[in-house]
């Protein structure tokens, strides 16, 4: 296939503290044939197009014969397995396309790759919350590291190669697919947002949230301050009482996602709209005149908000 594989150190530690295992795979590219630096790499997040186990994917990647690699997988559970180092190209955005004279394969000399796994089938091509979450905090533990200051999204092909502009990249401006589908090309904004958040703050750590986590993390957002399930058991009896939303704190959780933070409490004949001892959504809008604004009755944003920056600006909503 014209592919020349570099073998890696078996032994050799995974690049990023946030991967479970390095399981290395042949199917790489030194020294990358690129001028540009470290800081000034793209990220490009490819959809595995399947729901392997990260260690799976990563095995797959390890066969000669299959000519494609990735520097990171990601799994439906949200574990990481690093598959190639970083100071090496991975065989991740192929295809017959290009911009400007670039490549996909000439890309990826100067990126670094995530492969995600999927819980739906195209054209959404949906990931798993854990997935999501796990892929924000490596694009914040991969830009600390090489010092790359914020990330650059603006959904334009015609910028790839261009990081001081737009420094992520999507598979589907170089090969004839839809990669990385269209939940997450749709979603990248907010995600940016977020990692953006966390680079912006030296105090804030880069926890990999698990299913076993104690905070409610969304888009690597942790959503606690403004959701514990007692509370919003208390304020949405009704809720509370049905026998599939009910059922668990879990599904509380599921409910507060799928409707909670965008229905306003008084239009569910219900007068408490608290979520947690620290937040309702009510009183927050009430008290911050600058809010309603810029959100008028989009109570989803209220939510975000407070968790991005209302908590940390002493805003309270109590």
């Amino acid at each position: 296939m014209g592919y020349k594989q570099h073998p890696i150190d078996p032994n050799r530690k995974p690049d990023s503290p946030l991967a479970k295992c390095a399981m290395w795979t042949g199917n790489n590219t030194y020294p990358r044939q690129t001028n540009k630096r470290p800081d000034q790499f793209t990220i490009i997040p490819h959809c595995i197009a399947g729901n392997p186990t990260a260690e799976a994917q990563a095995a797959a990647f390890q066969n000669p014969n299959r000519g494609a690699s990735a520097h990171y997988i990601i799994d439906s559970w949200g574990t990481i397995v690093q598959g190639v180092p970083e100071d090496c190209r991975a065989w991740t955005t192929g295809g017959d396309l290009n911009v400007n004279g670039l490549t996909g394969a000439q890309m990826d000399h100067e990126s670094i790759t995530f492969e995600i796994g999927n819980i739906s089938r195209e054209p959404l091509w949906a990931m798993s919350a854990e997935a999501i979450n796990s892929m924000t905090f490596l694009m914040v533990d991969i830009c600390k590291r090489h010092g790359i200051p914020c990330v650059k999204w603006k959904a334009d092909k015609f910028l790839a190669g261009h990081p001081e502009e737009q420094n992520i990249a999507a598979h589907r401006w170089f090969a004839r697919k839809s990669c990385p589908g269209d939940f997450l090309y749709n979603n990248m904004p907010a995600v940016a947002e977020v990692v953006n958040m966390y680079l912006a703050s030296d105090t804030v750590p880069v926890p990999v949230p698990t299913p076993d986590s104690t905070g409610y993390f969304v888009n690597g957002l942790d959503y606690s301050p403004v959701f514990d399930p007692k509370t919003y058991a208390e304020s949405r009896p009704d809720v509370a009482a049905s026998p599939y939303y009910g059922s668990s704190d879990e599904m509380l959780w599921k409910h507060f996602l799928d409707f909670g933070m965008k229905e306003f409490f008084e239009e569910v004949g219900l007068a408490n709209s608290k979520t947690s001892e620290e937040f309702c959504v009510q009183i927050y809008k009430n008290r911050y005149p600058d809010l309603v604004d810029a959100f008028g009755d989009d109570f989803f944003e209220y939510y975000r908000h407070y968790v991005m920056f209302g908590k940390a600006e002493g805003r309270s909503a109590v």
